[in-house]
């Protein structure tokens, strides 16, 4: 009886308010989650240095080394995973004959990205006059 001047209706708004809150959160979490082991099958065929369970390898590339990044590509011969983070992942391909192994898979993905690189170097080389 502390709240007894709000309406009990009202205080049971809060409380679903609170739940409905809260639920939303759990969803979004297990929707990263599942991105991030979805990330870690794909990833993990590649070789790659350890990462920091929380920040990934962000804590070893900062304040813009890159002589890092240069070594582990001397490390590994085709390429590496890149971790920013616990959820951002990507893979560094340096080889050209892996590229076009990874690219001629196929699949709507790839075709998306060929087309978006494709593009954007047509309009890199309009821009300066040499495409």
């Amino acid at each position: 009886m502390m709240f007894s001047w709000i309406p009990e209706s009202l205080s049971r708004l809060w409380l679903w308010a609170a739940g409905l809150v809260l639920t939303l959160c759990l969803f979004q979490l297990t929707r990263l989650l599942a991105r991030r082991q979805k990330l870690l099958q794909a990833l993990d065929s590649f070789p790659g240095p350890p990462t920091h369970w929380l920040f990934g390898h962000s804590m070893e590339i900062r304040d813009g080394e890159l002589d890092k990044v240069l070594s582990w590509a001397n490390t590994y011969s085709c390429a590496h995973q890149l971790w920013f983070g616990t959820f951002l992942g990507f893979l560094n391909i340096y080889d050209p004959e892996y590229i076009k192994a990874v690219l001629s898979r196929g699949g709507e993905k790839t075709r998306d990205f060929l087309m978006r690189s494709v593009s954007k170097e047509k309009a890199e080389g309009q821009k300066s006059g040499q495409g």
